[in-house]
Order: C-alpha cells, then sequence, then structure tokens
C-alpha cells in the first residue's frame, strides 16, 4: 500500500496529465516554455550554487553544493528523447547534490526528432572524455539518469566499455527505457496501472528517436547488449510501470553477465516516481537508497 502522501500526488498527476501521443505542435510548446523557465533560474537555489557550463558544445547546469565536493555526479534527464531541459529537473538536481554531497552536471543533449541516434550518445561520450581530460576523478564519479536519460546512462556505459574508455564508477538509473522494441509483457499488464506511459506513447517516442535504426541494436536497446565488464548498477523502477518486466529481466541479465546489479522495485510507484522527494517519503526513500549507493561505490 502506498503512503496517503503518495496517494495525493497520484491524484494530481492523474488530473493534470493525460496519457496521449504527443505531436510535434506539442513537443515543440513544451520545450519553448522549458526554454524560458530556463533562462529565469538564478544562481542559488537553497543555498546550492548553479551555473551555465558548457562542455565539448553542449549545455549543461552546474550545481555544486560546496566547494569541497569531491564526488560528481552526471545526470542525464529524461522525457522520451524529444522533449525536456535540465530545468525540470533542478529541484531534484540540488537535493540529490546536497544528500549526496555531490557536484551534480545536467546534460542537455540534443533531442530528437532534430537529430537521431546516435548524436545524443555522442555527445555524451565527448562532454565525459572532456572531463576526464580536464581531470575528473573517475573513481569519485556516477552517472545517473531517469527514464531516456537512463536508457542513454547505459547505453553510455557500454559504449565507454565498448571503446576502452574509463567507466564512471557506478551507474544509478530511475524507470529506463531498455529494450525499445517494447515487447515486454508488462506493457499488457501494467498498461492501465502506469498512470504516465502506454505502448502508444512510448512507440512515438521510440520511433523519433531510433528513425530507421535497428531497435535492436546494443546501444539503443542495452537488454541486447553483452552486459559484462560493466561499473556496478542500482536500478529503481515502480511495480506499476510498463517497463517494470524489461527492467526485472535486465538486471538478471547483467548479474548473469558478473556486473554487480542491483533492482528496486517501488510498490505502487508510476513511472519516474523517484522525482518527488520533496512530497512523497517513498521519493525521500529512494532518494536514501542512492545516496547509500554513491557512498558504497565512490
Amino acid at each position: 500500500m502506498i503512503s496517503s502522501r503518495a496517494e495525493v500526488v497520484k491524484k494530481m498527476i492523474i488530473m493534470s496529465h493525460q496519457k496521449r501521443v504527443p505531436d510535434m505542435a506539442y513537443v515543440q510548446t513544451k520545450n519553448a516554455k522549458r526554454q524560458k523557465s530556463l533562462a529565469a533560474i538564478g544562481t542559488q537555489l537553497n543555498g546550492v550554487m548553479i551555473s551555465r557550463i558548457s562542455i565539448a558544445g553542449v549545455k549543461l547546469l552546474s550545481i555544486l553544493p560546496s566547494k569541497k565536493c569531491e564526488r560528481t555526479v552526471v545526470y542525464l534527464h529524461g522525457g522520451g528523447f524529444v522533449y525536456g531541459l535540465s530545468v525540470a529537473h533542478v529541484a531534484y538536481a540540488v537535493r540529490l547534490a546536497k544528500k549526496c554531497s555531490a557536484r551534480v552536471l545536467l546534460v542537455d543533449y540534443s533531442l530528437s526528432p532534430g537529430v537521431r541516434y546516435p548524436v545524443a550518445l555522442n555527445e555524451i561520450k565527448n562532454i565525459w572524455c572532456d572531463l576526464v581530460k580536464n581531470g575528473l576523478d573517475v573513481s569519485k564519479t556516477i552517472m545517473a539518469g531517469d527514464s531516456s536519460g537512463a536508457s542513454l546512462a547505459i547505453s553510455s556505459m557500454i559504449n565507454f566499455r565498448n571503446q576502452q574508455i574509463a567507466q564512471p564508477v557506478g551507474l544509478v538509473l530511475f524507470s529506463p527505457a531498455v529494450d525499445l522494441t517494447m515487447c515486454s509483457k508488462s506493457y499488457k499488464t501494467n498498461d492501465e496501472k502506469d498512470i504516465i506511459l502506454d505502448k502508444a506513447v512510448m512507440g512515438f517516442f521510440v520511433d523519433a528517436y531510433t528513425g530507421v535504426n535497428d531497435k535492436t541494436n546494443p546501444l539503443i536497446s542495452p537488454i541486447y547488449a553483452d552486459l559484462s565488464g560493466l561499473s556496478p548498477i542500482l536500478l529503481q523502477v515502480g511495480s506499476d510501470e510498463v517497463l517494470l518486466d524489461e527492467c526485472r529481466e535486465f538486471i538478471i541479465k547483467a548479474q548473469t553477465a558478473g556486473t554487480k546489479a542491483a533492482i528496486k522495485v517501488g510498490d505502487g510507484m508510476w513511472h519516474n516516481w523517484h522525482l518527488s522527494p520533496k512530497y512523497m517519503p517513498e521519493s525521500s526513500e529512494s532518494l536514501k537508497t542512492v545516496a547509500d549507493f554513491i557512498a558504497d561505490n565512490c
């Protein structure tokens, strides 16, 4: 049973969010609003320093809770590959930075369908290589992401391993889509339970990102990849998500390949439920689990 506060949040999401396949006019309008919000961000929030930076030609937001921070979290936001900006995750990033005593870098990678695979993946690799070249302590760095950002995070980790690039010391995945063929059973069993996603909505996102590329490409659908030789993984997913079964299968496959991997299933939780620690004890517990994982690995 979920908490009473989570029940309130769930009802608010149901009232404000209608599951429907977006069109490009809707995507462009939403992205334009977030661009305006990004421009309005100040240099401080709850005592945390916020600055705009650019690495390898890509814009980022740097969230710094203290000048003495030794840890770094490179965070890739969600948004179905087609919308979303770092601005939508600032409040969560501030909490994450303070809880983990880490600098958080929010990456504004290029969005689809303006660009398709592998543009965003290459941008992330270039950012990572630039950070490492300029002294980033890999042993003190975690990569994290939610939804499509989590998909890009695990694909990036696999890409780094394949190209013999130093990996982050750990990976945190929130509600990742790891099988873009969308063939797992939970697309049917959780179709009514998931208040955010369904197969039709996911289909729009997937087609926008992949175009004519093979959806079983391991760098598009990480569940088809060799998952050996990767840094430790923590994956969190809600029991009501259409992505539930592929996430479970992914973790089993990673463990079988010898990668240290753990999954936390949020009972009664929906897609990206972790983003509300201010309002829900379930999200606060999720953040604590992440902080513990980071402390254990760097």
